[in-house]
């Protein structure tokens, strides 16, 4: 899959990418707590190379894990995190 590949390649973006859709996958099978591991690890990466769209798309990810867990005020700052890198 994506992130043996990536991980293999030592492509960190590419990590941090297979990371982010492994959460969805996660996600659309109502597995918010993988999803949320895999969010996580994909923004602790994007993190580390200072990829803004990166760290974006993760904060926006997991503040739907925090909506869906009624963590509004939770959901609502990485919403605003997101919003400012974007």
């Amino acid at each position: 899959n994506a992130l043996v590949l990536a991980t293999h390649l030592n492509n960190k973006r590419g990590i941090g990418l297979a990371n982010n859709n492994l959460g969805d996958f996660y996600w659309y099978k109502y597995d918010f707590v993988s999803s949320e591991a895999c969010y996580k690890e994909g923004l602790k990466i994007f993190q580390e190379l200072n990829d803004s769209v990166g760290i974006a798309d993760s904060y926006r990810n997991i503040a739907w894990i925090y909506q869906n867990k009624n963590q509004y005020s939770e959901s609502l700052e990485l919403n605003k995190k997101s919003l400012a890198i974007n």
